[in-house]
Parts: structure tokens; sequence; C-alpha cells
């Protein structure tokens, strides 16, 4: 029940109201988007702590991330899901987007994210994975609020999206996934003074990226 004494609204009802005209009965619960893609997202840190996110988006070790959670931070060590402790280098950085690829050496092929390479859309469901604050793996879920964003920054060229689903210190790096399990776009950036504003990098940046990792 929600709202005062006589006033009844289902949960299914509510999610039909919100999820702008998405038919919400052939998506899957999100625990079970959870379930399926917590695996694949990792803590990373470094000599000042807890530093940010980051997900594998190939069983090889490649972890995707923001360039600015492993920038001058020293040695870094990306804590899978399970709890397992892997240290990491930097393979590439993007050269104006907040984007690096990560390598650990796991010695088995890892879980990776599917990377959906087509646009998001204003109004569909996303969950937002990290670990804000140093708190540990934690999920938030909200829909795209808008696309073609910019913060003002270089390399921005208003391609951000942006979202209400909580993204917090130490989100960064995560992956915004949808109802599907598919990585869609990286967290990024929040609006501290607002409610439910933050952004989140196009994952197509990210696959462009990988066509450029070259060598072991």
């Amino acid at each position: 029940m929600i709202g005062g004494t006589g006033t009844t609204l289902t949960v299914t009802a509510l999610v039909t109201t919100m999820a702008a005209g998405q038919a919400t009965s052939s998506l899957p619960p999100v625990s079970s988007v959870v379930a399926r893609t917590q695996p694949a997202v990792v803590s990373i840190t470094g000599t000042a702590g807890a530093l940010g996110s980051g997900f594998i988006v190939r069983a090889d070790g490649i972890i995707a991330t923001n360039k600015h959670v492993v920038t001058d931070v020293g040695a870094l060590t990306v804590v899978l899901a399970s709890g397992e402790k892997l240290p990491a280098r930097v393979r590439l950085v993007h050269p104006q987007q907040d984007l690096a690829l990560l390598q650990v050496e796991a010695g088995r092929a890892l879980d990776a994210l599917p990377l959906r390479t087509s646009a998001p859309v204003v109004g569909e469901w996303v969950v937002a994975l990290g670990n804000p604050f140093g708190l540990g793996p934690t999920a938030t879920i909200g829909i795209i609020g808008a696309t073609g964003r910019s913060l003002g920054r270089t390399g921005d060229a208003a391609q951000l999206v942006q979202t209400d689903a909580a993204i917090n210190p130490g989100n960064s790096g995560g992956p915004l996934v949808d109802m599907r399990g598919n990585a869609i776009a990286i967290a990024n950036a929040a609006v501290t003074i607002g409610q439910g504003i933050g952004f989140g990098i196009p994952i197509q940046l990210v696959v462009d990226l990988l066509r450029d990792l070259k060598g072991p």
C-alpha cells in the first residue's frame, strides 16, 4: 500500500506507470539481472584505499573503468566479486574520454559483461552496479533520463547519458546495465547538489577502445 488510508497502488501498477511505455511483463526481475551481472563487477583499490569500480569486458581479464580512478594512484589491485584480489596494470587509456582498460591475470576465464552497442533509450530501466563509499557490491535502479548530455569537460562532446539510478563516490567506473544484463554505459559522475542526476559514458566508446587494444 502506498499513500494514505484507502489509497492502494500495487507494485505492478507503479512499475507500469513509471516505465514510460516499456513492457514490464517481458522484463526479468531486477534480482535476476543483478545476480547475472554482479560477478563481472569489480572494486579497484590503490595505495590510497578504495578508489572506484570497474567491470570485466573480456574473459581474459580486461576490465573497463574510468581513467580518473586509476590515474596517479600507485599500484593497483582489483577485487573480484568473489573477494579474490589480483594485481592490475593499466593497458590503455582514452586520449579524451574518462576511460581506461586494465589487465588482470587470473589464470582462468573470468565472467564478462556483454556490451550493448545500440543507443540507450530515454525511459528504459537501468541498474547501476559498483562499490559506493567502499561499502562493497551495491545495486541501484533507475531509468535513462536523457542522452546527449555534456558536463562541459574536454572530450564529453555531448555524449553522456543521464540517469536517476543512484551514483555515489566509489561507483565511478562501474557499469549501467539494461534489464537484459548488457552494459550500456559506465558510471562517471553525479550532480551532488541535486537528486537523481548521474551520468554515464556510452559503452560504444569502450568498444572503440577495445579495438585499439593490441598485444598481451
